[in-house]
């Protein structure tokens, strides 16, 4: 899906990065329910438990200039 600013696709790899760096902001946090003592592995581990489940899916939100997680 794609708007005329942002692109909504399947999570990569290298998006884990962005989402661990988020977990640990305190800012962010706030209005997640997620731990914040979450580790990149975990993060990950978690990912790969999404991307093999028949009910579950990863989207994520990217910038369409940078093309980086927004």
């Amino acid at each position: 899906m794609e708007t005329q600013n942002f692109i909504i696709r399947e999570t990569e790899f290298k998006d884990y990065e962005y989402f661990a760096k988020w977990e640990k902001d305190p800012v962010v946090t706030h209005y997640l329910s997620f731990d914040e003592e979450r580790t990149y592995e975990d993060v990950v581990t978690e990912a790969l438990y999404n991307k093999f489940s028949k009910e579950k899916m990863d989207f994520t939100i990217v910038d369409r200039e940078s093309r980086e997680p927004v």
